[in-house]
């Protein structure tokens, strides 16, 4: 099985369930003002072989939790299952939005990149048509001027005639 604990390159990007599910688990601990000690304590009391370190690594997502755990779980803090899960649950949707939308994020800053290099592109084309605009219009004011100078020179011929 892949393990995918939370990379330290890209903090909060990798989480697994049983992680969390350790942040539910700590958030309720934490509110109930209990210590992870105690967590332990209660847990050998269900039946259980836990230790203080047991409950760290449960809360840190180090370690898979078994079904009859979470439900001792959801008994010693007085919630559901469901309540349990749907906690980590929530929290794993809210992840899983961010992701969407990193990645969305991503694919639109790629798109933004390559349209504005594609508008640069057309913005250098832009300027040399402008550029051979100029040209032409200058190469057409100097045929204009000619004319004008042709015709009035062959004016001038005629009326010395």
């Amino acid at each position: 099985m892949e393990d995918k604990r939370q990379s330290t390159q890209n903090p909060g990007r990798d989480l697994t369930p049983e992680m969390l599910l350790g942040r539910t688990l700590k958030y309720l601990r934490e509110a109930r003002q209990m210590s992870q000690e105690s967590v332990a304590e209660a847990m050998n009391s269900a039946g259980f072989s836990w230790r203080q370190t047991t409950a760290a690594k449960t809360e840190a997502g180090q370690r898979p939790v078994r079904v009859n755990e979470v439900v001792a779980l959801a008994q010693l803090f007085k919630v559901s299952v469901g309540d349990l899960i749907e906690g980590a649950g929530g929290e794993w949707e809210a992840h899983a939005r961010v992701l969407r939308a990193r990645s969305e994020v991503e694919r639109t800053g790629r798109l933004a990149f390559l349209a504005s290099r594609e508008a640069e592109d057309r913005e250098l084309e832009h300027n040399d048509a402008m550029a051979a605009l100029r040209a032409a219009e200058a190469d057409l004011a100097k045929v204009q001027q000619r004319v004008v100078h042709a015709t009035t020179e062959a004016e001038k011929g005629a009326g010395e005639e």
